[in-house]
This record gives structure tokens, sequence and C-alpha cells, in this order.
């Protein structure tokens, strides 16, 4: 991290933070789901001591070939995700995993 001014960080506990790139995102729009994924997603404090608004980011679960994709579980809570209009969300999954659940939430 070249732009880092501490050389220490804080894990905040899991406290139900989304990713969200619809409107707004950077390089993490571009790392999918996987039910076997090689990265998981971690809750940091890294510039500040706000525990409301921390860093997602985003580590290796394994070493990782050249190459491969990148992927991550969204962790959706199955039926607990809705709409605008406040429909349950349903979506397939086709991430090919042996273990794919066939639903990402």
């Amino acid at each position: 991290m070249p732009d880092a001014q501490s050389s220490s960080c804080e894990v905040v506990e899991d406290a139900g933070f989304t990713i969200d790139a619809a409107q707004y995102g950077n390089v993490g729009r571009f790392i999918n789901h996987s039910c076997s994924p090689n990265l998981y997603a971690q809750n940091v404090l890294y510039d500040h001591d706000n525990k409301r608004i921390p860093h997602i980011m985003l580590f290796a679960a394994e070493n990782i070939p050249p190459l491969q994709e990148l992927t991550y579980h969204y962790n959706y809570t199955i039926d607990q995700v809705r709409d605008s209009n406040g429909n349950i969300k349903k979506k397939s999954c086709y991430c090919g995993s042996d273990e794919c659940t066939g639903r990402m939430y």
C-alpha cells in the first residue's frame, strides 16, 4: 500500500457491510462470486478510527497462480436481500465450482 500512513491496522468485526459497485466502483467490480473463492473480504481500519465505515479489503485465501480469476463469496443470506420495492431477490449461481449451491442469494 504505497499511500499508507501507518504500518498498523485494526480488524473490525463483521458488521454486515456490503460491497455494491452498482453506481460507484473500482477494480472490485471485476472480482466475481464463487462458491469456492480464492479471496476473502475483511473489514479493516487503517487511516481512521471510525468503526462505522471500515475499508473492505480482499485478501488471498490461498496461493493464486498467474491468470487465475479472482473470486470471493458474496455471503448473502438466502431470502434476506430485497430490491427497492421490498421484494426478495433471488439469483442463480453459475460459478462452476464443485461446491456450487446454485443460488447466490
